[in-house]
């Protein structure tokens, strides 16, 4: 029996050493660090929600530059362009009140009148756009849209009317408004 006994505790012993040699030979645990990413794939122009929103633990060599760590702080802002799952929310990602535009360019909301037209229309997309008076005329060319915001129907059975964010120069903004208030302005996709 004291036979048994004294196996059994060198067996015990024996498996400690190999866990305590294992140990020693382990690299270390990089430390991690929570940031903020999307919980789906979710296309640009988004309004971020909670429920849009996780947290993912990457190293902190992996933390990209930018990355946000305070989910409240991401929600109600908009995607910049595509994320897919588990990308981390950086910055750069989010559009901000003064991050829409580069400078010397300012922001401006572009009804689109053309239902065809309007699901094409995303962030990223560069259009032209058309003097509505007739001639055809491009009077602003190479225009990068930034966001659009999703829009609501109005009534039951009504088509929501829907708008995109376009950066332009303050020059263009003003003739922009004008022909958006004498009748709408046409676009061609680039």
């Amino acid at each position: 029996m004291a036979h048994l006994r004294r196996r059994t505790l060198a067996a015990l012993a024996a498996a400690l050493a190999v866990l305590a040699v294992l140990g020693v030979f382990a690299p270390p645990r990089a430390a991690s660090v929570g940031v903020v990413a999307v919980a789906r794939d979710l296309p640009g122009g988004t309004v971020l929600a909670a429920a849009d929103l996780t947290t993912v633990d990457l190293p902190e060599a992996a933390v990209p530059a930018g990355a946000m760590t305070d989910a409240a702080g991401a929600v109600g802002l908009t995607l910049n362009g595509p994320l897919s799952a588990r990308t981390p929310v950086t910055e750069a990602s989010v559009a901000t009140g003064q991050g829409l535009a580069r400078p010397g360019y300012v922001v401006v909301a572009l009804p689109l009148a053309n239902q065809n037209l309007a699901p094409l229309v995303r962030p990223g997309v560069h259009l032209d756009l058309l003097d509505p008076g007739g001639a055809g005329d491009v009077f602003a060319a190479d225009v990068r849209v930034v966001a659009v915001p999703e829009s609501e129907a109005e009534g039951f059975g009504s088509v929501p009317t829907r708008a995109a964010l376009v950066e332009v120069q303050p020059e263009v903004a003003t003739r922009l408004a004008v022909a958006a208030q004498s009748g709408g302005v046409a676009i061609a996709l680039r």
